[in-house]
């Protein structure tokens, strides 16, 4: 249904389209299961695919704190860092073309991808020189996974509508789970074991060939494709644009924790045999985050909160500086991770609910996921580079001040669809 998100009612100056669920614009005659055999199977093939994708890019803690120790010890850690952002940034980035190929083609990708992802594991297990895993870990495994994220993500959009949030919140859960499976396996493998490096992560690799194969399987898109452009009014609408704004913020600062914990509990004195083991409680925590945050929202509205949920998170970084034992770090960890993942699971929904065509739901992520490419890209180098001049109590600000920052825009963005705070979004 086409429609101009810009115009207000006015009645009750309130979005044209806005279903009791918040929802704008979403087709009328487009009807949703919210349920059913087929669509939690791909829900599960989602949850499958950000398992091997961004569960993997979650254990790049232990790859930094190894590599700072090991095959690059020579290198800055804002230098090592570069290689987790730029493979994020590949992830993001990719889907300005991976959104468009899955509303016109379906999963057509999907496999190509899922090989190629697994190839650049593969050739990580052989790298020895900073340029070798620029190549292999960084910009294959990047552009591999841009391609998987996009099916796992927007499928959501094809089968859910008044659960949407609390599917989500299913999907990236799998991120959650390998952030807490892949970093406990390498740590393991690596310190407990005393296995090669290599072997380690080859293990992973074999870990993934079998979710993405799961994944394949039952990632079946609800609707048919689509041959025409969609309707672009919606990138011009201020709702959009705000929601976009807002949502760079808090990308730019919520993966400094997952990148510099470990380093920073090393440094308050925790055992480095322990310290990799906080980038493991940072995934366990958001799974409950993901999956809880979904249902909350679903039910008191996504935009409230997820404003709401920045908020918390921008205090908590602003608190890390503050906590130095052992059992701090720990707590915060839990804390921390339970809110992280509360706002990887809402922003994808927010986007899915101000997409007046449900088909369409790919592009808008896709384009929107390529313009907050470039804040997973430069976060947590800043975030470095601000630690090698001055110390982890000026990162923990930067993190925070940007989180909050990107709380106050989505704010903004929900006041402008619904200005009567009575009322949900």
């Amino acid at each position: 249904m086409a429609m101009d998100l810009d115009r207000l009612s006015e009645s009750d100056q309130t979005y044209v389209g806005c279903d009791d669920a918040g929802d704008v614009g979403t087709d009328p005659d487009v009807e949703f299961p919210d349920g059913g055999a087929q669509a939690w199977l791909a829900i599960l093939g989602g949850t499958a695919s950000m398992f091997c994708t961004m569960g993997f890019l979650n254990a790049f803690g232990i790859f930094q704190d190894y590599y700072s120790q090991n095959q690059l010890k020579s290198y800055s850690q804002s230098t090592i860092a570069w290689l987790g952002s730029v493979q994020i940034f590949f992830e993001f980035a990719c889907g300005i073309v991976s959104g468009p190929l899955f509303d016109r083609y379906g999963t057509i990708a999907f496999i190509p991808a899922s090989v190629t992802y697994v190839v650049s594991i593969m050739l990580t297990s052989l790298c020895r020189e900073f340029w070798q895993f620029f190549l292999a870990q960084t910009l294959l495994g990047g552009i591999s996974i841009g391609f998987i994220f996009t099916p796992g993500v927007a499928i959501v959009g094809h089968y859910f509508q008044k659960k949407r949030a609390f599917a989500m919140g299913v999907v990236v859960s799998g991120s959650s789970i390998g952030g807490l499976v892949f970093p406990i396996v390498l740590n393991r493998l690596l310190y407990n074991n005393h296995l090669s490096f290599g072997w380690s992560v080859r293990i992973c690799g074999f870990i993934i060939m079998v979710g993405l194969a799961f994944a394949a399987l039952v990632l079946k898109p609800r609707f048919p494709p689509q041959k025409r452009n969609f309707d672009k009014s919606i990138l011009r609408s201020q709702l959009y644009i705000l929601t976009v704004i807002g949502v760079w913020l808090i990308n730019w600062g919520m993966y400094v924790p997952f990148f510099y914990l470990p380093s920073y509990a090393i440094k308050q004195g925790m055992s480095p045999s322990l310290a990799p083991y906080m980038v493991a409680i940072l995934n366990g925590a958001s799974l409950f985050g993901r999956i809880l945050t979904g249902m909350v929202a679903d039910e008191f509205g996504r935009y409230d909160v997820l404003a709401a949920v920045a908020v918390f998170s921008s205090v908590l970084l602003f608190c890390w500086q503050a906590i130095s034992s052992n059992a701090g770090i720990i707590v915060f960890s839990v804390v921390a991770g339970f809110f992280m993942g509360a706002l990887v699971s809402l922003y994808p929904s927010c986007i899915v609910q101000i997409i007046p065509d449900p088909k369409n739901s790919g592009v808008v992520l896709g384009i929107s996921s390529t313009i907050w490419a470039f804040a997973c890209l430069t976060g947590t180098p800043v975030a470095g580079a601000i630690l090698s001049a001055h110390s982890f109590a000026q990162v923990g600000d930067f993190a925070g001040a940007v989180v909050l920052a990107g709380g106050a825009i989505v704010a903004a963005a929900r006041i402008v669809a619904q200005p009567k705070l009575s009322r949900r979004f």
